[in-house]
């Protein structure tokens, strides 16, 4: 088995090197195609405003109101749900999708079936507004 190596240099290229060669192999792999993912949603008030409301029907019951993994069905999870508003500091853009549509785990469902790709990234423009 051959190996892809790469040496580090100032524009980047052999990252992007990677990810070309591995979505080219393995192009339905959710973590290649989100995991460098940057949120296509603008930063408008009506987008902000959709992003809260899906939030407040899909996510609130258990990362509570504030993002802190507070809400009132959070107990008895599992594990605790995710303190987004904390998350959100660590977390890229597409890992954040990743984590909205990847499979059900720890009492968290996926969304991938319940929510368009517009609205998941919708529901990140609206976490990276908590304070």
């Amino acid at each position: 088995m051959r190996t892809l190596q790469t040496t580090p240099n100032s524009t980047g290229r052999g990252q992007l090197g990677i990810l070309a060669v591995a979505l080219a192999l393995g192009g339905g792999c959710t973590h290649l195609r989100y995991g460098f993912a940057t949120n296509p949603t603008p930063n408008t008030p009506d987008a902000l405003a959709a992003g809260q409301a899906l939030y407040q029907t899909h996510c609130a019951s258990c990362h509570g109101n504030t993002g802190k993994g507070d809400g009132p069905d959070a107990v008895g999870l599992p594990a605790p749900a995710t303190a987004l508003a904390m998350a959100q500091q660590e977390w890229s853009d597409g890992v954040f999708h990743i984590r909205l549509i990847s499979r059900a785990k720890n009492g968290m469902p996926s969304f991938k079936e319940t929510l368009s790709e517009e609205q998941r990234w919708q529901i990140i423009r609206y976490v990276r507004s908590m304070e």
